[in-house]
């Protein structure tokens, strides 16, 4: 069961920064669930994650746009 639970964390850690959002990893570290939080939550605009899977027709594309208006 551990190697399942550490498996999915490593996953959710992946997701994350692709994502653009390490900050979510290393919180993660203390408490487990923030990982999973940031890997389902829409990724940042300039991350590798958004420019591959949100055209720019999408909804996903305009709520990133919207939430994180400067890219860092």
């Amino acid at each position: 069961m551990l190697i399942v639970i550490l498996g999915l964390w490593i996953w959710a850690a992946v997701v994350c920064i692709q994502k653009g959002k390490p900050g979510m990893v290393l919180a993660g570290l203390l408490l487990t669930p923030i990982t999973f939080v940031g890997a389902c939550r829409v990724a940042k605009p300039n991350s590798s994650w958004a420019l591959k899977n949100y055209p720019p027709d999408s909804a996903n594309y305009q709520l990133a746009h919207f939430r994180h208006p400067v890219a860092r």
